[in-house]
């Protein structure tokens, strides 16, 4: 095998194309910088590894992910860099003046290559070049520190930002940081300068995690999806749809031709028009059914296909979690299921939802469902802090979790002046003898902290309420309430067998209930 590159490789720029040098590297971007091994082998105990990993010339080696090969008898290791990053790299630990990087984003992939290669003093320019910008645009800096996972110049730029107020306009690396770090940035700027050192900025702390909103025995969830959305095979099938996970659902070209036009336009363009024999000798076998594939996952799949041939009960979506209820959303839109989704958009998912609004609301924003996120987002207190930790928060960007806060504290001043005109309680305003007046009716005084709490929380959810109709999002489910306060303990002897007894009543009522609309579905399947 010939020892020399077929054509001419493009070098870069001077310094970088001396060819008295004893080794190139070759960037993603076909690039070729022209150096001396000595300088990568003092800079970088990586490139050290590299070079001698190169076997001699005339011969391949593969290394670890590194590709090695040789151009005019001189060896070339390819990095997967391109040469906007390799070039002021390179600068840095050359014997020449240092590059000149304008902005953030510039310092960003360049610091982290030095990390990679392991260049204690390229590293160390950069970290002081990021923190130059720290009083200017603290959270800027915040957000490549945590890109980097750099934990103490995270902490130096999130102490910039204590006692100032957040960007209304959030800066585009928050589409990049986690919603879970921008959490753990609020937590550390809504705590005293104590607590505030015990933070981990890039660690989960347990005690953020809020128990998840409990639900009676007709409501109770589970992440299976419920036996409404279970796709059930029917007679006569003349076409297979094939889920991307490579699961097979029998179903009808009629069907989902009237649910779909994105489907009808698909179905008609990969088929004939004449349906396949539906006998039962040739319909018993697969491979005489055209197969459609469906660039969606068989759960989401199985679920959009039986809501086309029974319309799901609120009941049904009731029963399911936010999570469950959006991988619906998306594969109807993926499918052009446009009157399922929309009713998922207007009715089902809001309503599911409603429980924990917090999650519905960056599912739907992560999703690229702003109406709906939007429509969710009515449901959460004021004080979205108060939500906690979710642990959906890492996978999804910190530009929804800031655009909800900051949307927050834009309409405080509103519900502040509508709360005035309406005599309702502005929390923020009120003397505590105001507060023990009008905080529905009840003296502080004489109730229980934790029934205090409730209803301080029910009071908060009401005033932010526009429209009669969003008050039954927050109407108080009393089954819970008689169930939650029997494990706080807060009845007397006397007082605690009847409300026991009540909440039993009401437990046995729902189960009675739910025997009965799982009937009433039953008998709207057909035969």
């Amino acid at each position: 095998m010939s020892g020399s590159h077929p054509l001419a490789p493009t070098f870069a720029l001077p310094p970088f194309d001396n060819a008295n040098v004893d080794t190139i590297l070759r960037c993603r971007d076909g690039v070729h910088f022209r150096v001396r091994g000595a300088v990568l082998l003092e800079a970088s105990p990586v490139f050290s590894d590299m070079l001698a990993a190169i076997s001699s010339e005339g011969e391949e080696d593969d290394r670890g992910g590194y590709r090695s090969e040789h151009y005019d008898g001189k060896p070339i290791i390819t990095v997967v860099e391109n040469s906007d990053v390799i070039d002021p790299l390179l600068r840095l630990i050359y014997p020449i003046t240092d590059p000149v990087l304008k902005d953030l984003q510039d310092i960003r992939p360049v610091l982290a290559a030095a990390m990679k290669y392991q260049m204690e003093e390229a590293t160390t320019l950069l970290k002081k070049a990021l923190l130059s910008y720290v009083e200017t645009q603290p959270l800027r800096v915040w957000a490549h520190a945590c890109l980097l996972r750099l934990e103490e110049e995270a902490r130096t730029a999130a102490r910039a930002l204590v006692g100032k107020e957040l960007p209304a306009e959030a800066p585009e690396e928050l589409q990049e940081v986690s919603a879970g770090d921008y959490y753990r940035l609020t937590k550390f700027l809504n705590c005293r300068e104590l607590a505030a050192k015990a933070v981990e900025l890039f660690k989960v702390d347990p005690s953020d995690i809020k128990d998840r909103p409990k639900k009676s025995p007709r409501w109770s969830r589970s992440e299976d999806p419920p036996e409404s959305f279970t796709f059930r095979s029917r007679p006569y099938a003349d076409i297979i749809c094939r889920s991307s996970d490579g699961q097979d659902f029998r179903a009808h070209r009629i069907i989902l031709c009237v649910a779909s036009s994105t489907l009808q336009t698909k179905i008609t363009s990969l088929l004939p028009e004449k349906p396949p024999s539906t006998s039962s000798a040739s319909a018993s076998k697969d491979d005489v059914l055209p197969v459609v594939q469906m660039d969606v996952d068989a759960q989401a799949l199985g679920a959009v296909l039986e809501s086309c041939y029974v319309e799901p009960s609120s009941f049904a979506y009731d029963c399911s979690t936010p999570q469950y209820i959006m991988s619906m959303m998306v594969a109807a839109r993926t499918l052009g299921m446009q009157r399922l989704l929309d009713k998922m958009q207007r009715c089902s998912y809001a309503s599911t939802s409603r429980d924990d609004p917090l999650l519905g609301y960056l599912l739907a924003a992560k999703m690229d469902f702003p109406e709906t996120a939007k429509e969710v987002a009515w449901n959460l207190h004021h004080d979205v802090f108060s939500y906690g930790y979710l642990p959906e928060m890492e996978s999804t960007p910190a530009h929804f979790y800031h655009s909800l806060l900051v949307n927050r504290r834009k309409n405080a001043p509103t519900n502040a002046a509508r709360n005035a005109k309406s005599g309702a309680l502005d929390a923020s305003s009120c003397t505590p003898e105001a507060k023990k007046l009008k905080m529905g009716g009840l003296h502080s005084s004489r109730c229980h902290p934790w029934v205090q709490s409730l209803v301080a929380g029910n009071m908060e959810s009401l005033r932010g309420l526009d429209r009669a109709l969003d008050a039954f999002a927050v109407t108080p489910r009393y089954e819970d309430v008689l169930q939650d306060s029997l494990k706080e303990k807060i009845w007397c002897g006397k007082c605690e067998p009847n409300v026991r007894a009540l909440n039993d009543m009401s437990v046995s009522w729902k189960r009675v209930y739910d025997v009965l609309c799982e009937n009433d579905y039953i008998h709207q399947i057909p035969e």
